[in-house]
């Protein structure tokens, strides 16, 4: 007796279209742009040194009968000033704003797959070399932040040419609204 698969269908390629399988990866993408783009946003709360924080911390795990581990975690914290913090905020979207003409003629000529798929890449990249930028000064951190908003800003113009290329006409509404929208728009189009 043979034996036979009963995990998966043989023709796993029917369950999705080739527009839901697109729709799925390019709201992935866009998830992991905003990830990216508003990290700094979020970490920079504790990385800079408040000197409203120097007073003294109570120990209220104490009380509450909680285990602290041995280890000592130490964090970098900088002395940016609020013009700094505003300035390294804002300067993402100098590179983003320049990049928007650019990144959708680029995608037309070089492919919007290439565009969108290498500079959310590269971004990813550097957002990881972002804490070693920051040690090694501020306008290492803040050039950083140009070029993150260099690679991010071509993403968006690179969809329009991707869904004039691989999304039929009668469809394409429904994807770029689809894009625009949250979670739930685009699990209602993957199940039509």
């Amino acid at each position: 007796m043979a034996k036979t698969e009963k995990s998966f269908p043989r023709n796993f390629t029917g369950c999705l279209t080739c527009v839901q399988v697109l729709n799925i990866m390019v709201l992935l993408g866009f998830m992991l742009n905003y990830a990216l783009r508003v990290n700094l946003t979020i970490a920079i709360v504790e990385m800079i040194y408040d000197e409203k924080d120097n007073h003294t911390i109570v120990n209220i795990t104490d009380s509450m009968n909680v285990t602290q581990h041995p280890e000592h975690i130490e964090q970098t914290r900088y002395h940016w000033d609020t013009k700094q913090k505003n300035h390294l905020l804002g300067c993402f979207f100098w590179g983003y704003v320049l990049t928007e003409l650019p990144g959708g003629r680029l995608a037309e000529i070089i492919g919007a797959r290439r565009v969108f798929g290498y500079s959310t890449l590269l971004a990813s990249i550097l957002t990881l070399v972002s804490p070693s930028a920051a040690s090694a000064g501020f306008g290492w951190i803040v050039a950083l932040r140009v070029v993150l908003g260099f690679l991010l800003g071509a993403t968006w113009p690179a969809i329009l040419p991707m869904a004039s290329k691989w999304i039929p006409p009668m469809d394409r509404s429904k994807f770029m609204s689809n894009m625009m929208g949250e979670l739930p728009i685009s699990l209602e189009f993957i199940n039509h």
